[in-house]
Order: C-alpha cells, then structure tokens, then sequence
C-alpha cells in the first residue's frame, strides 16, 4: 500500500507502483543513477499541468459569466435606446412638441429666427449691421486710401505675404485717377503680342493720346542684373506695345548698386525701387508717382516734338529734376534713421517732392497744351 506524508515541508512517498505502460516505458529508458532526479521532474511537470488546468476552468467560468452579463446588457441597452429614440421623435420630431412651440413662436420652420438672422434679407438687424460695416470700410479706404499716402510723405509698410504686385496696383490704381481719360489694365497673367510671353505686369493707357502706353514690370526678387532688367523691359515693351516701360523692384538691395533706387536708361525705360531691407521693408509709395508721371511725359514727348513742343525747355525741366530726385533719394534714406531731427528732414522732403511735382506739372501741361492744339 502506497503511503504519502508531508513532513516539515518535504513530501514522502513510500511503496509507490504502477503498471502504466507509458510510465513505465519512459523509466525503462533512463540509467539508474538518473532514475530519482527524473522522477522528480516529471512529477514537478505534473503538478504545474495540473495547476494550469485548474486556471483554465475558472477562465472558462468567468468567460461564461461575462458572456451572460454581455447578454443582459445589450438587452438593457436596446430597450433603453428604443425608449429614447421613441421620446426624442415625441419631443424633437416634425410633429413633436419642440417643432409645434417653434412654429407658433417662429413662424413654420423658424421662417421669423432665419429672417431675422439673414444678412441678405433687406430690413433685418444683420442686413442693416452688414451694410454699416461696408460703409465704414469704404469711408475708412477713402480716408486712409492709397491717394493719401501718396500726397503726404508717410510710411506705408505692406503686411507679411502681401503679394507686391497687388500693392503696386492699388498705389497705380490712385495715380492713374488723377488723370482723366487714363486707364490702368493687369496684364500679369496675360499673353500679350510676343507668342506665349506674359511680360508687363500693368499697362497705362494715356487718356490724351489713346495710342500711347506705358508698361511696368514689378519684381520682388533677391538680386536681378542690369542686363536681365533691359531684356525684361525691351520684351515688356514690344509685348504690350509701349512707348515707354517702369521696372519696379520691391527691395533696393535687389537692384545693382550703379543703379540706386531711380535711374533711365536706354531712353525708354526707367528702374526704380519702392522699399529698402535696411529700413524694414518700409514702402515710399511717391518713388513710383514721380516714376509714372516720368514716364507719361517721356511717352508724350516724341509725338509731341513734331507737333510743336519747346524741346529744351523739355529737357531743362527733366535735368532738374533729376537733380532733385538724387537729394530727394538721400533724404530718405536719412528720414528712417533719424530722431530728434524727423520733423525737419521730413520737412525737407515734403519740399523736394513738391518742387520734383512742380516741375512734372508744368512739363505735363506743356504737352497736353501742345497735343490738344493739334488732335
């Protein structure tokens, strides 16, 4: 008889056998002196099979269990839903009670709420709002407006990613209204007589003389040779059919240093500079006044030679002014640096630049006198 005992932690089995032919089989293989060792990892194996089995029945009841929980909930819960949706239709639906309350309020379908609330309905608080606020904004355009700053020397920095070509045609835009007749077109990305060019990014149309036209070419580049800028300007003019073209560059420090912030060349075309990165970007919008106003003189004056016009008297005037743009270019250069002696300097400028639209006028006046008597 086979007697097992546990004695201060060590098990005892006494007279063990068995006649199980796969027990038994196994042993058979193992030399005598490995037979106890062997026996008792194969008992060890046993005990750790068993354990787990036992693990595997209680995972077996406890999966059960949930599986019933699961069960009663989703019965729970699709009760529940249909009792919501069923109360949600009574109270929110076309014929609930939220809808009756809303129409008898509202009018159907909360007709007097979206009246009321529509910006494009005539009458209603938000049309009258949405038409104050553009009445304001067009009045504050018109006061703060591009016409302004280009008649008084003030700084007028454009706003981070602002594109230059659309200041430029809101600063072109003003100049052009002071002459009557004249019209500005944006040809940016339009192909003009040259096959599949695009060059010439605005064309003025001379109110006078409906033949003659200027062409500019706005660039805001890091650097651009002076060759390049006379290819530009030489297809700008063929392509737009110009008499005359203004290269405007954003930064100063783009153009070569020879050429500085105003200069003629070729005697068809004119480079020019509106901001420096010096002064933080800070744009002068009376460089490209005085920049158009020469060039619808210079565009006049061929047709207006044959037909009259006192040349020297011409040129004299345009010496002049060049003499005065190159003090008026170192102004204000000065007026961005300077403290305590802004008001002067700008003072000083304000002079040149009304001595530099004198003299543009008077040339102006001369020409159309000239013209006029023989259109």
């Amino acid at each position: 008889m086979t007697e097992i005992e546990i004695e201060n932690g060590t098990l005892l089995v006494e007279n063990f056998e068995t006649n199980d032919s796969e027990i038994v089989a196994y042993f058979a293989d193992i030399s005598p002196e490995n037979l106890e060792e062997r026996f008792e990892t194969s008992l060890k194996l046993g005990v750790v099979a068993l354990k787990t089995i036992g693990t595997t029945e209680k995972i077996d009841y406890i999966e059960k269990e949930f599986y019933k929980l699961s069960e009663k909930f989703t019965e729970i819960t699709e009760k529940t839903k249909e009792d919501v949706e069923e109360q949600v239709e009574e109270i929110f639906g076309e014929n609930g009670s939220f809808s009756t309350i809303i129409d008898e309020h509202f009018g159907e379908k909360g007709k007097l709420v979206t009246d009321i609330f529509d910006p494009t309905k005539e009458g209603s608080p938000l049309y009258r709002l949405r038409t104050l606020i553009i009445e304001k904004i067009d009045g504050l355009a018109k006061e703060l407006g591009i016409k302004k700053a280009v008649e008084e020397v003030i700084e007028v920095t454009p706003k981070k990613g602002y594109e230059f070509e659309d200041l430029c045609e809101g600063l072109l835009s003003d100049l052009v209204s002071r002459h009557l007749g004249d019209e500005l077109t944006r040809t940016t990305n339009i192909v003009g007589r040259i096959s599949n060019s695009k060059e010439g990014d605005f064309v003025i149309t001379i109110g006078e003389r409906p033949d003659c036209k200027l062409v500019l070419e706005t660039k805001d580049v890091q650097d651009i040779s002076l060759t390049k800028i006379h290819e530009i300007m030489n297809e700008a003019i063929e392509n737009r059919d110009a008499k005359y073209g203004v290269f405007v560059s954003k930064w100063v420090e783009s153009l070569p240093k020879a050429v500085g912030c105003f200069n003629e060349y070729q005697g068809n075309h004119l480079v020019c500079a509106l901001t420096s990165k010096e002064h933080e970007g800070t744009i002068h919008p009376e460089v490209l006044h005085i920049a158009v106003c020469w060039a619808r003189i210079r565009s006049l004056m061929e047709k207006a030679e044959a037909e009259g016009l006192n040349v020297s008297f011409i040129q004299e005037k345009l010496k002049e002014i060049e003499r005065k743009l190159e003090v008026f270019s170192r102004v204000k250069r000065e007026c961005t640096n300077v403290g305590n002696s802004v008001k002067r300097i700008r003072k000083l400028s304000d002079e040149i630049q009304e001595g530099i639209e004198t003299e543009l006028g008077e040339i102006n006046r001369e020409i159309v006198r000239v013209v006029g008597e023989n259109v």
